[in-house]
């Protein structure tokens, strides 16, 4: 008997994208699909609607009459379904007809393979592709080595893969962050320690980023939480911890690196993506929001630096060009000034090198290569 592959699909308030996804899923070439639309924006008839103008087969709805957070409502949807297999696809992405077929070859009858993941490429708003993950990614991956390199293979969107559906209860579920950012990868994490991960460049999974993507609506104070409980989760998860237990010194070399990318990621983020988006004060603030790491404040520190220099050299040139002119122009005067100088002691040891070479002979190799660096050196100064 072929198993059963259920495909969830989360909604809130966003649904001219719905139509789309329940196209893509309908046009699977794996028939034994099980399709579960979950409202969670208290949206009415409307989900229902939609859906039914475009899949043709039974099919299962569920709505909440209150609005939960985005990990209770992916916990929810994973609960009722009655598949072997699991899949959840955001309502603004889609997947390729063959995605279930191709990656369920991928674990049927391979208990050591945790999950898979098929080729990913990333569109915008307007379904332009923007990006794609690495071609040439090998087809069984150890779990450890994945995560190790979570970005090294150009996946930035980790929504939908194919797992078991008891591994994914099993396991806890989805973690509870705010606004469900590092959900999935923590889900990952958990699934893949001590196993191994399937990739296929066979079939394709779209992943929009927009204006309306729930990783860009975050608020700061949202973003600082969920990098907080992530980091907490790497060191409390009992599912995890347990994992951790059957390979001590793998976990103890993996997590540092996951404690990395935990904080580098919300760095990232402050750095580019809010920089704009709070006062000045309010974003040096929010840098220090995260609990003392070393490495994260010794980058905080070094951004805040390059900040503040920026911040002064665009303030001269606005308010005193006169005084930021005379700045550039005498750097740049020093500059050659510098430069001068080393033309003319590298013309005097260039006529004094023959007399040198004729006393000294190997030694003036020497005296030439030290002089050397001296120069780039006050080039550069």
């Amino acid at each position: 008997m072929s198993p059963i592959v259920t495909i969830g699909i989360p909604i809130y308030k966003r649904l001219h994208y719905l139509a789309q996804g329940v196209r893509a899923v309908a046009a699977q070439d794996y028939p034994h699909i099980e399709l579960i639309v979950s409202d969670n924006g208290q949206n009415g008839t409307k989900v229902p609607e939609i859906v039914d103008q475009v899949w043709g087969r039974p099919w299962r709805f569920r709505q909440n009459a209150v609005t939960v957070n985005v990990t209770q409502h992916y916990n929810q949807i994973v609960r009722e379904a009655t598949g072997d297999y699991f899949v959840m696809v955001d309502d603004d992405d889609w997947l390729s007809p063959n995605f279930v077929s191709d990656l369920i070859t991928r674990l049927e009858g391979h208990p050591d393979v945790a999950l898979a993941m098929a080729r990913q490429v990333i569109v915008d708003g307007e379904r332009r592709a923007i990006g794609e993950s690495v071609p040439g990614v090998p087809q069984l991956v150890p779990g450890e080595t994945f995560v190790r390199g979570l970005f090294e293979y150009g996946f930035s969107n980790y929504t939908s893969f194919l797992a078991r559906t008891k591994e994914l209860m099993a396991c806890g579920g989805y973690n509870d962050f705010p606004r469900g950012f590092h959900v999935e990868t923590a889900m990952i994490v958990k699934l893949c320690l001590n196993r191994s991960i399937a990739f296929s460049y066979r079939s394709t999974f779209f992943a929009c980023r927009s204006d309306t993507s729930m990783s860009k609506l975050m608020e700061m104070h949202e973003l600082a939480e969920a990098s907080k409980l992530f980091l907490e989760f790497l060191e409390s998860d009992p599912w995890l911890l347990s994992q951790a237990t059957t390979n001590p010194a793998g976990w103890h070399e993996l997590k540092p690196r996951l404690v990395n990318m935990g904080w580098g990621g919300y760095l990232q983020r402050w750095g580019h993506m809010h920089r704009d988006k709070l006062s000045y004060f309010g974003w040096v603030r929010a840098g220090f929001a995260l609990p003392y790491r070393p490495g994260y404040y010794s980058a905080l520190t070094r951004d805040l630096m390059d900040d503040s220099k920026l911040r002064i050299i665009t303030r001269a040139k606005r308010w005193l060009p006169g005084v930021f002119r005379f700045y550039r122009s005498w750097k740049a005067h020093g500059s050659q000034t510098a430069l001068e100088a080393t033309k003319v002691q590298s013309t005097e040891t260039s006529a004094m090198s023959p007399v040198q070479g004729h006393a000294v002979g190997a030694s003036s190799t020497a005296d030439d290569s030290s002089a050397k660096p001296a120069v780039a050196s006050e080039i550069q100064r």
